[in-house]
């Protein structure tokens, strides 16, 4: 489901769609600042998390793994935070994580800041989006907002 705004350089107004087309809410005052398409969930939808759901799995993968030594070096109290020299210790290249049931974080999946982060790019390959310049449809590359040591994902749709 997705919020759709409408409006012009005065007001905006905002309706939740369910995926099967129904409105839930709408609600006036939505700042101009938001983009066009922003995913929300609606509990009582019945098409999302719930059994015979027809929502695809997807597959997060850690795709790497940096370290910004410069900024690190020039911003970085080093008696503070000794350790921010090192790639992100909570993932490894490689690990991997299904998402079936979203807006759920995969229990498994070791950090909720980087799961924000994310999220957007989640909830549109789940609801369908292929992203322009990705060279396979069905996939997107978020990374956390770690300034010193961002970890990239590999987003993608299992289609089964």
């Amino acid at each position: 489901m997705w919020v759709q705004l409408q409006g012009g350089t005065v007001g905006w107004s905002a309706a939740i769609v369910c995926c099967n087309g129904r409105r839930t809410l709408e609600r006036e005052g939505v700042p101009a600042v938001l983009p066009t398409l922003l995913p929300l969930v609606d509990p009582s939808c019945p098409h999302v998390g719930s059994e015979g759901a027809r929502l695809p799995k997807l597959r997060i993968t850690v795709a790497k793994r940096a370290v910004h030594q410069d900024l690190v070096d020039r911003y970085v109290d080093k008696v503070k935070a000794p350790n921010m020299s090192a790639p992100c210790h909570r993932f490894t290249e490689g690990q991997s994580y299904v998402v079936d049931g979203f807006p759920a974080k995969p229990a498994d999946f070791p950090c909720d800041w980087a799961w924000v982060d994310i999220q957007r790019d989640v909830a549109m390959i789940l609801f369908g989006a292929d992203l322009r310049g990705t060279a396979k449809p069905g996939t997107a590359m978020p990374c956390c907002s770690d300034g010193f040591r961002p970890v990239s994902f590999l987003v993608e749709r299992i289609e089964e």
